[in-house]
């Protein structure tokens, strides 16, 4: 499952679902980090071309060979400052961090 939360500066929060893509897209997106921040970009870009700067944060599980799910990505960072790199990202979590724990 994948949910964005999307902050304004004024502090108002929202949540947004990425219900502009086709359900195969949605599903590969939940469990690709580089997916995942290709569309928080997309989220703070659309906002940013109606003149409010935003904060996105994504709130990503996976269940993988059957065992219990677990949170992909940090909840706490701000995706929309983050770069898109091939040196892998910092915010995606490990099995074992607790961080990642239902």
């Amino acid at each position: 499952s994948l949910t964005y939360r999307i902050e304004t500066p004024d502090g108002r929060q929202r949540d947004a679902t990425p219900d502009d893509l086709t359900p195969l897209q949605r599903r590969m997106m939940a469990t690709q980090p580089d997916l995942i921040l290709q569309y928080a970009h997309h989220l703070r870009d659309r906002y940013a071309r109606e003149g409010q700067p935003v904060r996105v944060f994504a709130d990503a599980w996976v269940s993988t060979n059957g065992h219990r799910r677990r949170r992909l990505v940090d909840p706490t960072v701000d995706l929309a400052a983050e770069e898109d790199t091939v040196f892998g990202f910092d915010w995606v979590l490990t099995e074992d961090d607790p961080r990642g724990i239902d």
